[in-house]
């Protein structure tokens, strides 16, 4: 794909729209559009100033009967397309379960452990190239868990066909592996726990 442009200063105040738009190029258009994805060129970002983590917008449905919808992230010049569940507490715009910061929800998001480990360029490509991957993998994982959790930290990276589910955990010295796993078995009111099964800490829709 080519690179596109992004436009918009930099985000910043409280309480107001994210100003960053993302240009896409008419090539990375069309190549959206095969897959029923996004239409237009320009996107603006869904969140808030000053949120954390990359810019996002709702790119489209992934079925009628299917609770996972498709989003749009960016950082730069970089962006990705990956799927994820919508948040329950979220009126409009539409924002991802996952999302740190956002107009429009009605509920303040959970503080998450802020420890990261970095995969190697050979397990990010691995995992981008498994058969029915449906998430784009990044260099940086942050822990999923609550402040202050038991145990290892642990972060969801990859699905194969929304079967597989592929992890990542690491100790306090970075130390890590990548491992396939279920899904936390728990519910939250009606909500499934969104994390890995026998994690530490809170768990969390």
């Amino acid at each position: 794909m080519e690179t596109p442009r992004v436009v918009g200063g930099p985000c910043d105040g409280v309480g107001m729209s994210c100003p960053e738009s993302i240009t896409l190029t008419e090539q990375q258009v069309d190549d959206l559009e095969v897959n029923g994805l996004v239409e237009d060129d320009e996107y603006g970002c869904d969140l808030t100033t000053g949120h954390e983590g990359r810019h996002l917008v709702f790119a489209g449905d992934i079925a009628a009967d299917s609770d996972m919808m498709w989003w749009l992230r960016w950082e730069g010049a970089e962006f990705s397309v990956e799927k994820a569940p919508c948040c329950g507490d979220c009126g409009f715009p539409l924002l991802p379960a996952d999302h740190a910061d956002g107009e429009g929800c009605r509920a303040p998001k959970e503080p998450r452990c802020a420890s990261s480990v970095n995969l190697s360029e050979t397990e990010v490509a691995t995992l981008n190239g498994l058969e029915a991957a449906g998430c784009e993998v990044e260099e940086k994982a942050t822990c999923d868990l609550s402040p202050s959790h038991d145990g290892r930290h642990s972060a969801f990276v990859q699905d194969q066909n929304d079967e597989l589910l592929w992890w990542v955990a690491w100790d306090e010295a970075g130390d890590h592996v990548i491992m396939i796993a279920d899904g936390c078995s728990e519910l939250i009111g009606e909500d499934p726990c969104m994390l890995m099964g026998g994690h530490g800490g809170d768990h969390r829709p």
